[in-house]
């Protein structure tokens, strides 16, 4: 999970219950989703792996 602080707002989306927030870690480039719950989810950032198509 991205511990950095630095981070920026990239908006809301209604969720069933409540609204999902969407921040951008200007470090590692990480999207971070914080839903109703207060659970917080990762998505990409410096350390995500690539994995190429499988062929």
């Amino acid at each position: 999970m991205c511990n950095h602080s630095r981070l920026t707002y990239l908006g809301s989306q209604k969720a069933y219950e409540g609204y999902n927030y969407y921040f951008k870690c200007l470090e590692c480039g990480a999207v971070l989703i914080k839903l109703p719950s207060g659970k917080i989810f990762q998505v990409g950032g410096r350390k995500a792996e690539l994995k190429a198509p499988a062929v």
